[in-house]
This record gives C-alpha cells, structure tokens and sequence, in this order.
C-alpha cells in the first residue's frame, strides 16, 4: 500500500464518480478495474462508491457480464477480475 493518501481526495473523487453515474466509466471494464484498484490501493472505500459499484455489478449489462461474456476468459478478463476481488478485499 501507497504510504501517502489524500484521503479527502479520494472521497471527493468517488462523489464526483457517484454523482455523474457509472455509465460514463463503463465503456469498457478496465475503467472501472483501475478506478476500483485506485482505491484499494490507498484503502479508501466510500460507501457511496461501494453501493454504485454493487449496482453496476449486478445489473443486466453489468461489469462482470462483459468480463465474462466470452468464455474461456480471457487473460485480459482473468486479470480485471482478480485485481477487482484483490483490490475490494
């Protein structure tokens, strides 16, 4: 973990990422995979980011259904998947 954290950064940054909705970052899941790791690598986990991302996880073209939708996964795939699980834990 980064030694140095702004901490009131991070939190103005997942409002901001809240407030203008998922979507904008979800043309692609490696958006949500680097911003998601950004957090968990400073150890910042707003709980209004938090339930945003449950959403997008969970909904019908959800991050994890475009990870997913070619099987075998991808390396790619394989990659943002474990980095995501690693980053939240």
């Amino acid at each position: 973990k980064l030694h140095l954290c702004d901490r009131p950064l991070f939190e103005a940054a997942a409002d901001e990422i809240v407030n203008r909705g998922l979507d904008y970052m979800s043309r692609t899941p490696q958006n949500i995979s680097n911003t998601i790791w950004a957090f968990g690598t400073v150890n910042v986990r707003p709980p209004s980011l938090l339930a945003a991302l449950e959403r997008e996880f969970m909904g019908t073209f959800s991050y994890y259904g475009r990870l997913t939708e070619t099987r075998p996964l991808t390396k790619s795939s394989r990659a943002q998947l474990a980095m995501t699980v690693i980053s939240l834990h």
